[in-house]
């Protein structure tokens, strides 16, 4: 049992009897657990050398849980009278209250059969704080090796006290307490941790079990990087594990739930692999169960069951859950059950892009705290009684743009503290109509200010705009703490009358951070560089059909991503002489741009008139869509996240990689001769002038590649065998007639996967040698009737692959 966890658990539970000290039953319950929480103290100490007080610990431990659950069930209801009396029938509860008071009151009389001392005062627990304290500092100063004096129980303090109390110090100790408010905040939230009795203790274990699997290194649009998943040390790891035994697991495998199962002591569970059968997930104790983390699923190949049933077994089984995260697990719907999760304090369904909409049933749960929706992307409105979750304090709608005019809905939850956007539709179309709506629209501009100040809102979307007198309305009211702003016009046919210049004033620009434009059809980003924020690093600009060029774009210093798409006439990014002598004078123009999206520009020839900016040198991605006639680009040497060249020149790839072996003025003398060494994805779709002169060899952190629709492309490129980096290959709709036998080299190969490709025949000879975990072959007939399964010349060689998808692409 790890250390402290049952004292923090009687402390909640003697929290929620505070109220009912002197009623009935309950004061009984309350009277028994007083009397015992003076000796949890030194019983915890001595159940690290005494069995059978480690297993009376347990069994104190199983009760409290079940009186926890009782009086949380008990809490809520009262909260459901108050707020509303009339849809609420009062239960006693008397039945399971005797229950729970006749066990404890059999461990009390066990607590009899041991010598156990009585710690009561907080200044004896300060008192042995302090001394843990001073042995630590002692320890850090060298007067003692840690290796050779402390024993296990010393070794734990000392790495909790590093972990998680070091108020200075960098290194490992930063990253630990940087991983701790992650994944606090993220993941479970302190208040529940709290709740179930894990304290530090289970968030140790939550980064270390949980968090394991891999280093994932988010970077946000600022260009701030944040560490959300991170892998500990071997040594770290186990000292979770011993921290917490069983109560937090990190699953693999189903024979890792049915371990789970045997020890019974699970309480929070993240599943790494795809359940086969709601079995997986349903076979813990669940009266314990209090997290489950589901996320993921549909990141990967999913051979089991659809997770709506897993979610809907969840809901039925798991009454007392506290934390549920179902994030991009390919949940469609939403079950009405998860009304009986009656508990439930956070719950994320973030990244679900199917999700149209939420059953009213979620507004029963009426104690949660946190709910994530964030990029699900076809989420149309809220619950109509969504006002029921009056305990709603964080709730994050990024990318939900379909969810217009909360107002109603959010502005009577008196406890949200924080909502993450905010989404206006302008519905007036005409002067008359802007005249019938204007006391509605004078009103909407003040409460919606009011709203962004109150729930410390950062992302506001303006959608429907139309007439430059509503759009100027709109911006003049947007309140400085806003970060990021959208701006959406209606796409009707063009009238000059109707637009001019973009209304962007200098105040709203001086403290944007980023800024997208969707559908302005007048003059856009003319204006002079002092009306550019210096924040701004983020700019979208899509639909903008009389868009030409972004004259005044290269006097934002501090851009980082740009994304462009869709516009009709835009010929160039810049255009003018003058610009020449500037780039001249400063050669670091766009030295800040990382993230690059072209997408959709029928008419974009270059990125500068007259070619003055020969690199990109901060650039790590880069996406070119569908941009027919663009023929020169400043070289992008340093790529690392990838490369997407779909129905554009390869003569763009081509003047990186001549220029870059040719010059010696590069930023840096490893790209300048090995350009795209640190590129780490590659995608090339129906390219008409393909030509295989990539320098494959130096590409050794190449780990996605995918080939689709070059009509060249007989057979893969030969000097692709030395890319040993090789994680996924993917090949579509391309003329490949074999697979070469040189295939089998690629020992990191995890995925293989062939997309209507009819003149492929067969495997070769040496395939079954291939270590891959996944094969897809899809529409390849021919060699389809070589993998029948049992009986095709092929199946041999690749029936010991665990995951196979064999077949017509799915739908057709």
């Amino acid at each position: 049992m790890a250390a402290g966890n049952l004292s923090l658990v009687v402390k909640r539970v003697l929290h929620l009897l505070g109220p009912h000290q002197q009623q009935g039953l309950l004061g009984g319950v309350a009277k028994t657990v007083s009397k015992l929480a003076p000796l949890l103290l030194d019983a915890e100490k001595k159940s690290q050398r005494d069995l059978c007080i480690r297993y009376w610990l347990t069994d104190l431990e199983d009760v409290l849980y079940d009186v926890d659950n009782l009086l949380t069930e008990i809490e809520i209801e009262k909260k459901k009278k108050k707020s509303f009396p009339s849809q609420v029938r009062t239960s006693t509860y008397s039945q399971e209250i005797k229950q729970v008071m006749k066990r404890l009151d059999g461990i009390a009389i066990g607590r009899k059969d041991f010598d156990l001392k009585k710690i009561s005062s907080e200044a004896e627990a300060e008192e042995e704080e302090e001394e843990e304290e001073e042995e630590v500092h002692r320890l850090r100063r060298g007067e003692s090796s840690p290796t050779s004096y402390l024993n296990q129980e010393e070794s734990l303090v000392l790495f909790e006290k590093i972990a998680f109390e070091s108020k200075s110090g960098g290194g490992s100790m930063a990253l630990l307490q940087q991983q701790q408010q992650i994944i606090i905040r993220r993941s479970i939230g302190n208040k529940i941790v709290q709740r179930c009795g894990g304290g530090d203790s289970l968030a140790i274990k939550a980064i270390g079990s949980m968090l394991r699997s891999k280093i994932t290194v988010e970077q946000d649009s600022k260009g701030s990087k944040q560490v959300t998943k991170c892998k500990l040390h071997n040594l770290m790891y186990d000292l979770a594990i011993l921290v917490t035994g069983d109560q937090c697991r990190l699953l693999d495998s189903a024979a890792d739930t049915a371990q789970c199962q045997k020890n019974s002591k699970t309480f929070h569970a993240c599943f790494n692999f795809d359940p086969s059968s709601t079995e997986d997930v349903t076979m813990f104790d669940a009266k314990k169960m209090r997290t489950i983390f589901l996320s993921g699923q549909s990141r990967r190949i999913y051979r089991g069951i659809g997770v709506g049933k897993i979610f809907e077994k969840i809901t039925y089984k798991f009454r007392f859950l506290l934390a549920l995260d179902m994030q991009a697990s390919g949940l469609e719907i939403v079950p009405n059950s998860i009304g009986k999760l009656k508990l439930l304090k956070y719950l994320d369904l973030s990244e679900n892009e199917e999700l149209t909409m939420l059953p009213n049933s979620i507004t029963e749960l009426i104690d949660l705290q946190t709910l994530i929706l964030s990029k699900c992307f076809k989420l149309e409105k809220l619950p109509k009684d969504f006002t029921n979750l009056v305990n709603l304090r964080h709730f994050e709608i990024d990318g939900c743009n379909n969810l217009a005019n909360l107002s109603p809905q959010i502005k009577n939850l008196s406890h949200l503290k924080e909502l993450s956007q905010l989404v206006l539709s302008v519905e007036s179309s005409s002067s008359s109509s802007r005249q019938q709506h204007g006391i509605k629209e004078k009103k909407m501009l003040p409460e919606s200010s009011e709203l962004i100040q109150q729930f410390k809102i950062k992302n506001l979307r303006l959608k429907n705009l139309r007439h430059e007198e509503t759009a100027i309305q709109y911006l003049r009211a947007v309140p400085s703490e806003i970060q990021s702003l959208s701006l959406e016009w209606r796409v009707d046919k063009w009238n000059k009358s109707v637009y001019g210049e973009l209304p962007l004033h200098n105040n709203l620009l001086s403290y944007l951070e980023e800024l997208s434009i969707n559908g302005f059809k007048g003059v856009i980003v003319r204006c002079p560089s002092s009306q550019f924020s210096s924040k701004l690093v983020k700019l979208s600009l899509s639909r903008c059909s009389n868009c030409k060029n972004l004259q005044a774009i290269h006097q934002i210093h501090g851009l980082k991503v740009l994304v462009l798409e869709y516009l009709d006439n835009l010929e160039y990014i810049l255009v003018g002489h003058e610009l020449f002598f500037s780039s001249t004078n400063n050669p670091n123009l766009f030295s800040s741009l990382e993230r690059l999206w072209l997408t959709d520009l029928p008419k974009l020839q270059g990125w500068c008139e007259y070619n003055y900016i020969n690199v990109l040198p901060s650039l790590t991605k880069l996406v070119i869509e569908n941009c027919p006639k663009l023929s020169s680009m400043p070289r992008f040497p340093d790529l690392k996240e990838g490369l997407v060249m779909d129905r554009t020149s390869w003569k763009l790839l081509d003047m990186t990689m001549n220029r870059c072996t040719s010059s010696s003025t590069t930023t840096a003398a490893t790209t300048s001769l090995n350009p795209f060494s640190n590129l780490e994805s590659i995608c090339i779709v129906d390219i008409e002038d393909f030509k295989d002169d990539i320098p494959w060899s130096t590409l050794n952190k190449l780990r996605f590649l995918r080939f689709d629709c070059i009509k060249e492309l007989d057979t893969l490129p030969s000097k692709l065998q030395d890319v040993l980096s090789l994680q996924e290959l993917q090949v579509w709709r391309c003329p490949i007639k074999e697979i070469p036998s040189w295939i089998t080299k690629f020992k990191k190969l995890e995925k293989l996967v062939f997309g209507v490709c009819p003149l492929l025949k067969e495997l070769p000879e040496n395939f079954s040698r291939v270590q891959i975990q996944t094969l897809e072959i899809k529409d390849c007939n021919m060699l389809l009737r070589r993998l029948e399964v049992g009986k095709g010349a092929d199946w041999s060689k690749i029936k010991f692959i665990p995951e196979k998808k064999l077949g017509p692409i799915s739908g057709r």
